[in-house]
């Protein structure tokens, strides 16, 4: 019998190594260049499922003002020793942010989400972002919802589903990206990305 679907237990369990082996790879680096270049000097960002840190650290080295938040205590604690930051330890449907970012990162993050989660998971970032507030995420390219060999749950995702579940959660794609990947079970991947902007209507 396969082990029982424990996503965060995966992260607690192996935050070390996940920590030095999943670093950002050139795709996620050239993704969040081009983040940052549409993001004003200095302004709050907040790190959505941040991981071990390293996209943070790069922010804050870039001069922005980053809060990070991830639902792995293992993971949190990676992330404060890269970084030097408090991590708020939570899951995404505990956001409750009213206007305060001027962008949102969420990189191969909100991919372990449950689809009936989505929605509101999205309008929560949504109520987080300051008006014309930026919003990354990133997902696999995936036909079906899918657990992996290491008992992580992935949520199906492709680009035109990514484009329509942004779009009815009020925000307007800017960028769309489909590159290549590797998993932390070193498998090639495909992963689809986008950055959007929140739109005024509807506060």
């Amino acid at each position: 019998m396969p082990a029982k679907v424990d996503t965060i237990g995966y992260y607690d369990g192996n935050a070390t190594e996940y920590a030095v082996r999943m670093l950002p790879d050139p795709a996620g680096l050239a993704q969040l260049a081009v983040f940052c270049a549409r993001l004003a000097p200095g302004v709050k960002v907040l790190d959505l499922g941040c991981g071990a840190g390293h996209f943070a650290a790069i922010m804050l080295e870039a001069g922005f003002d980053v809060d990070l938040l991830d639902g792995s205590r293992g993971l949190a604690g990676q992330a404060k020793a890269i970084t030097g930051r408090e991590v708020t330890i939570a899951r995404y449907q505990e956001l409750e942010a009213r206007a305060v970012y001027d962008g949102v990162w969420a990189s191969a993050s909100l991919l372990h989400a449950e689809q009936d989660e989505l929605p509101d998971i999205l309008a929560r970032i949504r109520a987080s972002l300051k008006p014309g507030g930026l919003f990354y995420c990133s997902f696999k390219a995936l036909d079906a919802d899918q657990i992996d060999g290491l008992n992580r749950h992935y949520v199906r995702m492709s680009r035109g589903r990514l484009d329509a579940l942004l779009e009815a959660a009020g925000f307007a794609v800017a960028n769309r990206w489909t590159t290549p990947s590797y998993s932390a079970e070193g498998h090639q991947i495909e992963m689809v990305a986008a950055i959007s902007r929140k739109i005024s209507q509807g506060g």
